[in-house]
């Protein structure tokens, strides 16, 4: 379980177009919502995640890729 969880998504040229924060997260919810991405362009994007869990350690998740299509 997470006390914080913090997503960072950036488009192709690196500019952050997404910042999200999520307070006391289960491990059991799999699913979060990310608002807005209707605004997004087709293309790439590379999503950061990072977590503050109960026990106060900090776990930072491998990068990954979204690819955005219309």
């Amino acid at each position: 379980d997470a006390v914080e969880l913090e997503i960072d998504v950036f488009n192709a040229g690196m500019r952050r177009v997404y910042h999200g924060t999520w307070k006391n997260i289960a491990i059991r919810q799999a699913v979060l919502g990310v608002e807005g991405t209707t605004g997004w362009a087709p293309g790439r994007y590379l999503v950061r995640v990072k977590a503050k869990l109960i026990d106060g350690t900090e776990q930072t998740f491998k990068p990954v890729k979204l690819v955005v299509k219309r």
